[in-house]
């Protein structure tokens, strides 16, 4: 780095020029940085005033000389670097024209940076004019705080460079013109310089104008940095002077021609006033940095580095511009720019205004700051194949291109970016144009979009637009189950029928679709159909003590009604066990005891598999419940009861939900025997307060809780014929039984988490029938005092209803209806049960019996336990 002082010569010093004399075209002085003082202006004219001093190089520069005439005489040049230029004199006469001002010396002339601060010389004042027709004097031009002269790096400056301020005019008739502020850093050179600018730069302020007619200006402010072959790294402040009326400021940057680099170091440019382009000039940006200045000039503009660069103002250049490497965002405009063009790894973006522009291979053009709702006006585009065109989408808008003229798509791919959010629009605008040659590549290349959209392109005369369809894909090698492609169904109907959905919806997975399906509510079905079961089988047990005729009816087990009539002693009793009843067909005996009260306790467990075509899972249900009731013997052959019942169920399908409910049940029954044959029967009521939880882990953790009350009935009719073989009772049976289940509408709620996914349920009484048949098998042993019976019962039960089933809508999407499917029952079950029964001849007896249900999908056991009291 080369520095020398400032009375180094090399070149010969610089200058600034004096006002011109006044007259009645009176401009201020100008900067000059030639080697001697500039002269001073002339003024012409009769009565001219006399020129300003020019402004002192090193050791100070010439006076100008002032024309012939009477006008003031002119100031003097200032005598030393960094010193001001004299004032102009006045001319107090009539008619009389004020001297111009001188100018100010450069405050440092020499090869290399100023080591130390420096600032150019004020320019001086102009002279007032005299009275009547009189003219003022111009302002001096301010010198330049540097004139450097070098090549190569010249290092860091980190000392303040400041141009002097112009001087201000003189007033008359006609008013002078302010002096030119000076510049705050010249760079001379025959080769490239690169400088780092550390510090402040700033130009001179401009001087005032003088008062008076003629239009007189104020004077310009001076450039911060001027220079060809530039490269500069900004980590100071660069600032153009103001003018003389605090309206305008000087240009910041002047390149003056060849290639020129600027590097902005800081996040903001640190350049006040614009940047004037002559010849090329580069951003090289490592890191980002936003500026916003404009920049004027022929010159052309190029962006490289792999960081972001941010024009926010009103370019005028008119070279062209091109994005190399990096993004260039332009939030303003440069639409004066002839064409701007963007190579392989350069992104063009923002929501401003270019001119022409041209996207290669390789590179990406996207309109908008990053946000949905954005866009970029063009005059025309051109895209290549392999060019992107890229948009940010969010669920209401698309960041879009508007072009005044033609869009050129040559193939070239779209790349949108889906951001999270609420709802989808099913269409977007991705392009308007004036007109449109060519299409896009219609495969586009998607971020962040969820699993369940595709995209695809549309267009018509003027635009491009980029829709979305739902269509859920099942995973690879499998297909979707029932319950899946039900609810997947709806939300696609939805969505085609309304163009817009919770995005969330569009992100499901189909285990995300199997836990929308609400399977959970169907569980309260099968639930309800095992409790009036479980009801009717304790209230028609058909050989319940003190149920079958008594002693004496012909065809029936003689020791069996001795036994729970109470006559005759033990022994006497298993002799009748082992032997026929001794009776004569047709005639009964009355029974003593006609009353018999009980009391039971049931309960069980049944589990039924999913299907995995249905989409159905595995459900669980248990049951418990207490019943008491009464029977009367209304005659030796009939018998008439009934029972009230309370309990509760709980269901669960498996990973979806749960749910429980508390019952109550009541029913009525008879039976009537005729010889060795009898029939039974019963209605029940049951009434149930169900309550569903389940939760969604789909976005976030939803608890969602229905609540409502629903009632049931159900029905048996039992007949069969009992035969003795040896002592063994064999009952061939036939049976025929129905549950009815009325479930009323209701929705769901949430009580943690979000309702976004909850449902409401269509109300429907579902109705589970199926007949038996069978065989009941029974033994009993006399004891002393009482009689042991054991049973047993085998029978094959078919069902005409096995399905289970709801009709569920999302709260959220109106009209987004399906069926969803729960497990369902087989068809073909066998029914298998065992039972020890004891009586008593005091009139009390009791009953512990097992119960199950099986077949390849479904596993019910059962069992309870009655205790009865004859009188």
């Amino acid at each position: 780095m080369l520095l020398v002082a400032a009375t180094a010569l090399s070149p010969a010093p610089a200058s600034a020029g004096g006002g011109e004399g006044g007259n009645f075209n009176t401009p201020g002085g100008a900067d000059s940085a030639t080697g001697t003082g500039g002269n001073g202006g002339n003024g012409p004219g009769g009565v001219g005033g006399g020129g300003g001093g020019g402004g002192a190089g090193a050791v100070g520069g010439n006076g100008g000389n002032g024309s012939a005439g009477l006008g003031g005489v002119g100031g003097t040049g200032a005598p030393s670097a960094g010193a001001d230029g004299g004032n102009g004199a006045a001319d107090p006469g009539w008619g009389g024209t004020g001297g111009g001002g001188g100018g100010g010396a450069h405050g440092f002339v020499g090869i290399g940076l100023p080591l130390a601060v420096s600032t150019g010389g004020d320019g001086g004042n102009g002279g007032a004019g005299g009275t009547g027709v009189s003219a003022g004097g111009g302002g001096g031009a301010g010198g330049f705080g540097a004139v450097a002269t070098g090549s190569g790096n010249l290092g860091t400056l980190g000392v303040a460079q400041t141009g002097g301020r112009g001087g201000n005019a003189g007033s008359g008739y006609i008013g002078g013109s302010g002096g030119t502020g000076g510049t705050g850093l010249l760079l001379t050179s025959l080769g490239g310089v690169t400088i780092t600018v550390d510090t402040t730069v700033t130009g001179g302020d401009g001087g005032a104008r003088g008062g008076g007619i003629g239009g007189p200006l104020p004077g310009l402010g001076g450039a911060g940095l001027v220079g060809a072959n530039l490269t500069v790294i900004n980590r100071g402040v660069i600032s153009g002077g103001l003018s003389g009326d605090g309206g305008t400021r000087a240009e910041a940057i002047v390149f003056t021609g060849g290639n020129n680099v600027l590097t902005l170091a800081n996040a903001t440019s640190g350049i006040t006033g614009r940047i004037s382009v002559t010849g090329a000039l580069t951003f090289d940006q490592a890191t980002g940095s936003t500026l916003d200045q404009a920049i004027s000039g022929s010159g052309s503009v190029a962006k490289s580095g792999v960081a972001t660069m941010i024009l926010t103002a009103t370019s005028s250049y008119t070279g062209a511009t091109t994005v190399n490497e990096g993004t260039l965002v332009v939030d303003g405009s440069i639409a004066a720019s002839s064409l701007t063009t963007v190579e392989s790894g350069g992104i063009l973006a923002g929501t401003g205004f270019v001119g022409a522009t041209s996207i290669k291979a390789g590179g990406v053009f996207a309109p908008g700051h990053g946000l949905p709702a954005t866009s970029m006006t063009l005059s025309s585009l051109t895209m290549e194949p392999g060019a992107y065109y890229a948009v940010v989408l969010d669920p209401g808008a698309s960041s879009s291109a508007t072009v005044s003229g033609n869009a050129s798509l040559a193939g070239a791919t779209v790349a949108p970016l889906f951001a999270s959010g609420t709802y989808v629009a099913r269409q977007y605008t991705i392009l308007t144009a004036g007109s449109i040659t060519g299409t896009f590549n219609p495969t586009t290349v998607d971020s962040n979009l969820p699993s369940g959209f595709h995209t695809k392109l549309s267009y018509d005369a003027t635009r491009a637009y980029l829709d979305l369809e739902l269509n859920f894909v099942p995973p690879s090698g499998t297909g979707f189950s029932g319950n899946q492609r039900n609810v997947g169904d709806a939300i696609v109907a939805y969505f085609d029928s309304t163009g817009s959905i919770p995005m969330v919806f569009g992100a499901l997975t189909p285990a995300g679709l199997t836990q929308l399906s609400g399977e959970a509510a169907t569980g309260a079905q099968q639930a309800t159909f095992y409790a009036m079961d479980q009801f009717l089988g304790v209230l028609t047990d058909p050989f319940a003590a003190g149920r079958s005729a008594p002693a004496g009816e012909a065809g029936t087990n003689g020791g069996l009604a001795y036994a729970e009539d109470g006559k005759g002693a033990a022994d006497a009793a298993l002799t009748a066990i082992t032997s026929p009843a001794k009776t004569q067909p047709g005639k009964s005996q009355p029974a003593d005891r006609r009353w018999r009260a009980w009391a039971a306790g049931y309960g069980g467990s049944q589990s039924s598999d999913g299907n995995a075509a249905t989409g159905s899972n595995d459900l669980s249900t248990r049951l418990y419940g207490v019943a008491v009731g009464a029977d009367y013997r209304l005659s030796p052959d009939t018998v008439l009861g009934f029972a009230l019942a309370g309990g509760g169920t709980s269901f669960s399908v498996a990973g979806l939900g749960s749910g429980s409910a508390d019952l109550f049940q009541a029913g009525a029954f008879f039976r009537h025997d005729a010889g060795p044959a009898y029939i039974t029967g019963a209605l029940a009521y049951g009434r149930q307060d169900i309550t569903t939880d389940r939760f969604v882990t789909i976005s976030g953790t939803d608890q969602l809780r229905a609540r409502y009350d629903a009632n049931a009935w159900s029905g048996r009719l039992e007949g069969g014929l009992r035969l003795d073989a040896g002592g063994i009772g064999i009952t061939p049976y036939a049976a025929g039984q129905f549950a009815s289940f009325d479930m009323p509408s209701y929705a769901e709620q949430a009580i943690a988490g979000a309702d976004m996914f909850a449902l409401s349920y269509q109300g429907k009484r579902l109705t589970d029938s199926r007949t038996e048949l069978g065989l009941r098998l029974d033994k009993s042993f006399a004891m002393a005092e009482a009689v042991v019976t054991l049973r047993g019962r085998l029978a094959w039960a078919h069902h005409f209803d096995p399905e289970r089933s709801l009709t569920a809508s999302f709260q959220t999407l109106p009209g987004a209806t399906f069926v969803v499917n729960g497990a369902a029952m087989a068809r073909d079950t066998a029914l298998v049960g065992a039972a020890v029964e004891t009586r008593w001849q005091n009139g009390w007896s009791a009953t512990a019996g097992f119960e199950g249900e099986f077949s390849e999908v479904t596993r019910s056991y059962s069992g309870k336990g009655v205790l009865r009291y004859a009188w």
